[in-house]
């Protein structure tokens, strides 16, 4: 691994999904349960599916082939949805609006990896989990929001991303979390 595929792998989606698991299990004082609920359908079931792809040589750890991506991340999505439906059936909105937020931003780059490019899902998984945390009022999604420019560094001097993907992926989550956001308070 050279750096740049450390720095990604340090600063990579499933890092800050981690980061959004514990500080919001904190903040909701979630016991043992709803944590262990919190942390598999947020950070668990959607990494292993890439793990295992991984393993098997069908692709690389950040699946860079975009013809992966998709039933790779359409998997994360039916994992963020059962974290919804979960946390909706126990009316905990914070976290019924956080795997809303995750499926949506997580669909819209379905789409835009089916239609168009690989929009970079490292730039989205910074900006849409801090500005998922902003929005409940948790500070650390400001530190995610800044160092979102260096992911973005990262993957364009890496190579894995060109500019225009970089700007779908941050645009796609900035768009698409407060999207969810109302769609949360109104459903």
């Amino acid at each position: 691994m050279d750096w740049h595929e450390v720095a990604a792998a340090l600063l990579s989606p499933t890092t800050f999904s981690a980061v959004v698991a514990i500080s919001l299990a904190r903040a909701l004082d979630l016991g043992l349960r709803d944590a262990s609920f919190l942390a598999l359908f947020l950070v668990v079931v959607p990494l292993a599916p890439v793990l295992t792809a991984a393993k098997a040589g069908i692709t690389d750890l950040f699946v860079s082939d975009r013809g992966v991506r998709t039933p790779l991340l359409t998997a994360a999505v039916a994992s963020y949805l059962a974290g919804y439906a979960y946390f909706r059936r126990i009316d905990m909105w914070p976290l019924e609006f956080t795997f809303l937020a995750y499926a949506t931003v997580t669909a819209g780059l379905v789409v835009i990896n089916a239609l168009h490019t690989k929009g970079s899902i490292h730039v989205a998984g910074a900006v849409g989990p801090g500005l998922t945390l902003l929005m409940l009022g948790e500070a650390v999604g400001l530190f995610l929001l800044a160092i979102s420019p260096i992911v973005a560094w990262v993957r364009l001097s890496g190579g894995a991303h060109d500019r225009g993907q970089v700007l779908i992926g941050g645009l796609t989550a900035a768009t698409l979390t407060p999207a969810a956001f109302f769609l949360s308070l109104a459903l």
